[in-house]
Formats: C-alpha cells, structure tokens, sequence
C-alpha cells in the first residue's frame, strides 16, 4: 500500500506505514542496552524509491543556500562543512520529509523506540537541518547541546539520516 505521492515530492503519510511501528517495537530493547548509551542504526529506513529521490533531490552543494558550518567539532577549513536550517531553502521533498520527522506517527515511533514519553519536535531546526561536507570535512565525536534555549526544554534524542550512495569504508566516517 502507498501512503504518499512521490509526484509531488510529497513524503506526507510516509510514517503512517506501520512497519515503522514494527521496527521500533522489534528494536525498543537493543536501543535502550546499547552502549555505551542508548543508540541504534538502521539500515534501509526509508524504501529504496524514498533514498533515492531524496538523494537525486539533494541541494547543489555550490548553491547559496548552503551556510558554512565552521565550529570547533566540523573541519578547519570551514568550507567543507555546510548546513541548511531554514525550511524555506529546503528542496520540497525535504520540507515535506522534515515535517514528517516533527509529526505525531514519527513521535510515538520515537516514543515506543526509546522509552522516552512526551517528545516534543524542534520545529527550529536548532543544530539540525540539512548538512554536507565535501572530502576531507569531517565531525568530531561530541556531544550536542542539551538544553534547547528557543523551546526551554531539554533535548532527548537526535535523529540523524546519512543518504551518502554506495559509500566505501575507505572514505572512513563510518558509523
């Protein structure tokens, strides 16, 4: 059953398909033990068609809606590491998948994965968005800010989705 419309670049509904339901309840105890804290890495979270319009979709990394990301954990040469917070750059297929990401299925997906009751979506962007880095960028392991100032909550979880085609473990930056 399809729950969206890729004609559009449309993803609304993409959550509504409960094997996102069966996946956080399949994975809620190996997220909650792993080490060494509470993490998990899924392969193939979105269907192949998905990845691949949004991979096709992905900004021009010269256009000048990029913003440079220098900060003490991205590369030196602040060029290589670039970001997109502001929805109203984003391609459409994105706006749409982001506001996916900040909907109800998508919560309690989140909610029944981690434990974690009350979520509460970042409809900012605050540290998130779209970002790139060209060769030879990179990010340090961190930790990120926890204490969200625009919302005056703590932050619980982050949710990161890499669309990088037929990467090869020589590039590095493996998970």
């Amino acid at each position: 059953m399809k729950f969206f419309d890729m004609t559009k670049d449309n993803l609304i509904g993409i959550f509504d398909n409960t094997k996102y339901n069966k996946l956080s309840l399949k994975n809620s105890k190996k997220y909650k033990t792993a080490k060494p804290f509470p993490n998990i890495k899924f392969n193939n979270f979105f269907d192949n068609h998905v990845a691949n319009q949004l991979s096709i979709k992905f900004p021009n990394y010269l256009s000048k809606k990029w913003l440079n990301y220098p900060n003490h954990n991205s590369s030196k040469n602040s060029y290589k590491k670039k970001s997109i917070h502001d929805e109203r750059n984003f391609p459409l297929i994105y706006r749409s998948l982001f506001r996916e990401l900040n909907s109800r299925q998508f919560l309690l997906f989140l909610e029944t994965l981690t434990g974690i009751n009350n979520l509460i979506p970042d409809p900012y962007f605050l540290g998130g968005g779209i970002h790139s880095a060209k060769k030879g960028g990179f990010l340090n392991i961190h930790t990120d800010f926890n204490w969200h100032h625009k919302l005056q909550l703590h932050r619980r979880i982050n949710v990161l989705i890499y669309l990088t085609k037929n990467w090869k473990r020589k590039y590095e930056g493996c998970l």
